[in-house]
């Protein structure tokens, strides 16, 4: 099936800026469909011609594709000692968290530290949480990656907690 398509003649616009000039351009058009007759159910047949080319796409989106965080904070926290205080804010609720990476440095001696989402849990001198146990050193803690917030304490002093808190933008 043969349509007729009009397009700008580029040319005559380069040769003749003031004037617009149009030129007619068949187009073809790849596959006619059309219904074909009744059966005794009232439903059609569809037929088609199927003669369709190959056209190149550009694909825009991946979804293997892995896009960085839009946002990173990075911070460093002295951890307060069970039962003296409030627990230490490591992270707070963000809706767009992709992963928050942590760090736990361990003064000498060893020590437990204990990783709650409220600061309820940690406030008495027996806390209840996530608890860990470690030597003196540094250490990684497993990627966080839920919206909650999360909050700590330790069972000695000197326990510093580094913390990446990655993230991605809000759409609007």
């Amino acid at each position: 099936m043969d349509d007729v398509c009009r397009q700008w003649n580029r040319d005559s616009a380069t040769r003749y800026p003031a004037e617009t000039e149009w030129m007619e351009v068949p187009v073809t058009v790849p596959a006619q469909i059309s219904q074909g007759p009744l059966n005794a159910a009232g439903e059609g047949q569809v037929q088609s011609d199927q003669n369709f080319p190959v056209v190149p796409v550009k694909v825009v989106f991946d979804e293997n594709e892995q896009i960085p965080p839009e946002f990173a904070a990075w911070s460093t926290w002295p951890i307060q000692v069970a039962g003296n205080g409030q627990a230490t804010q490591l992270c707070p609720r963000r809706y767009h968290r992709y992963k928050a990476k942590m760090t736990v440095t361990i003064p000498t001696g060893g020590a437990t530290v204990t990783i709650a989402n409220k600061p309820d849990p940690l406030s008495t001198s027996n806390p209840q949480g996530w608890q860990l146990t470690y030597t003196a050193g540094i250490f990684t803690l497993p990627e966080y990656d839920a919206q909650q917030p999360v909050y700590a304490v330790a069972s000695v002093a000197g326990v510093i907690i580094s913390v990446l808190d990655e993230s991605y933008g809000t759409v609007t």
